[in-house]
């Protein structure tokens, strides 16, 4: 959230972002005081710390409140704390609009979903979840010794041009990836 609020700012909409850790002061007296546009704000933050919690009952923030979004949505079911977000639209005007935003979402889950937040008639708006960067593949087992040095030798090869990869195992091996590189490859990973 942190990066996404840092995006605003540059272009004049005044935005802070809120975690569990917030500890300036000034941020807080900005965010209560209604001067901030774009709160972000984390679940926890605005559901068990009464100041934020709060302050959508202040005037400022009755008077200026357009939209109460929630990204990642699916989390919604999953979590407890998300599953509570519902709660805050008995403090907000019925005037306010609610965004749920998510990208993995089953038919199941928009279900929950919409009714966790109490959204009445929602507009889905679903595009097609395939994206031309992305590619899954397997590979068949091999020695996992074989597997590392392959794997670092195309990384040190290609440095920056490497594709992002997620490598998925079934169960963790004590000391990961990098208890079966080579020592020189691993400290020439270490120092990129």
């Amino acid at each position: 959230m942190m990066d996404q609020g840092n995006k605003y700012t540059p272009k004049g909409i005044a935005s802070e972002f809120v975690s569990g850790q917030q500890a300036d002061s000034n941020i807080t007296r900005k965010i209560l005081n209604g001067a901030v546009h774009m709160v972000f704000i984390t679940p926890e933050s605005i559901l068990e710390n009464p100041l934020y919690r709060n302050m959508l009952l202040s005037q400022p923030y009755r008077d200026k409140l357009v939209a109460l979004v929630v990204d990642e949505a699916h989390c919604v079911k999953l979590w407890r704390v998300f599953g509570e977000i519902g709660d805050l639209r008995s403090l907000i005007s019925g005037n306010v609009q609610v965004m749920a935003l998510t990208a993995t979402a089953t038919e199941e889950t928009l279900s929950i979903v919409t009714k966790k937040l109490s959204m009445r008639k929602p507009t889905l708006i679903a595009l097609s979840p395939f994206r031309v960067n992305i590619a899954c593949k397997v590979h068949p087992k091999i020695n996992i010794q074989e597997f590392a040095d392959s794997l670092c030798s195309e990384l040190l090869e290609k440095r920056t041009l490497f594709p992002k990869t997620v490598v998925y195992v079934r169960k963790l091996v004590s000391g990961g990836l990098y208890s079966h590189m080579e020592p020189e490859h691993y400290q020439r990973i270490q120092a990129l």
